[in-house]
């Protein structure tokens, strides 16, 4: 929605049509499709169990490598943990030192309207079991060396 001038409302209505009211039809088709031949609730409960065995796949390779100084959530949906790093502490280090062992992580703090400075996103759903393993060999050895055991 947008506020506009009443001379103005008849123009904004039809240019707000023109390039929203129409979504892509090809885009539309596909979906009907899938839709159409699948079984589209059979699809999410597969989708669901295979996520569910990643995240614990990521949670226990979680406890097995990241200090007692760190913290994370056990989510209930989605695909994302959230670290925390101790109260007062930036995790852009945590991020940066990640770097130096060839690991990228997502620092929290832009998904914060305020706070989260000490959090950083990581994803389960996307990385290998061997790759989530070797990840978090790395984010400990990180986590060790700025916050200790």
């Amino acid at each position: 929605w947008m506020v506009v001038p009443e001379w103005l409302r008849a123009k904004a209505g039809r240019s707000l049509e023109a390039c929203c009211l129409q979504s892509n039809t090809f885009c539309q088709r596909v979906i009907d499709r899938f839709l159409a031949d699948n079984d589209y609730d059979a699809y999410l409960d597969g989708l669901r169990r295979g996520y569910a065995a990643k995240k614990r796949v990521f949670l226990d390779a979680m406890e097995d490598n990241l200090p007692d100084t760190v913290s994370w959530n056990d989510p209930d949906g989605g695909m994302f943990v959230w670290l925390r790093t101790p109260e007062g502490t930036d995790a852009m280090r945590l991020y940066e030192k990640s770097l130096e062992g060839r690991l990228v992580v997502m620092p929290g703090h832009p998904f914060h309207v305020r706070g989260g400075e000490n959090t950083i996103r990581l994803n389960f759903a996307t990385p290998t079991e061997e790759q989530i393993s070797a990840g978090m060999e790395v984010l400990g050895r990180a986590c060790r060396d700025l916050y200790g055991c």
